[in-house]
């Protein structure tokens, strides 16, 4: 068994409007999901994201100079869904990041109207690519995961009494 932590996390700039816009909308202290696991190759902690217009892959020291960590989920892969999750996360690294997603969360929080966009793994969002983790390692994920937000996951990894870490 593997350790993976999924996190949920916010920007340490005072400058980082949306993420503030976000973590206010939603009433919570994050606004940003990223996946953590261990890279033996280098001996580093790695984090996965899609922030900053793509997927991404950054040190966890260089994501904890920039972010500030809130909340911690623990799970554990076996072998086979840690290979189907890291076969996902390296073969997303570059992908867009989905503002048409953002956009249409929005409309769905705010005037209650469902717009049916699905770019299947073309473009993500933050909670998505969490959301994609979870499916990988057999967590059940119920809704489209286009339209998962952080707390949507936060909730769905709570439901699943998956370990926390603060």
């Amino acid at each position: 068994m593997t350790k993976v932590i999924i996190g949920f996390s916010h920007s340490k700039s005072p400058f980082a409007i949306g993420s503030k816009i976000i973590a206010s909308a939603e009433n919570r202290s994050y606004s940003h999901v990223h996946v953590q696991l261990s890279d033996s190759e280098i001996g580093r902690e790695m984090v996965y994201q899609a922030s900053n217009g793509f997927v991404n892959c950054l040190t966890l020291e260089a994501f904890t100079q920039i972010h500030e960590i809130v909340k911690e989920y623990i799970l554990m892969a076996t072998d086979s869904e840690y290979w189907d999750m890291i076969i996902f996360l390296k073969s997303s690294l570059g992908a867009p990041y989905s503002r048409a997603q953002m956009i249409a969360i929005a409309i769905k929080k705010l005037l209650g109207i469902q717009l049916n966009i699905s770019n299947k793994d073309s473009a993500f969002i933050c909670s998505e690519l969490g959301a994609r983790v979870c499916q990988c390692l057999k967590i059940p994920v119920n809704e489209s995961v286009d339209f998962v937000t952080p707390s949507d996951l936060d909730k769905i990894l709570s439901d699943n009494k998956i370990q926390v870490r603060n």
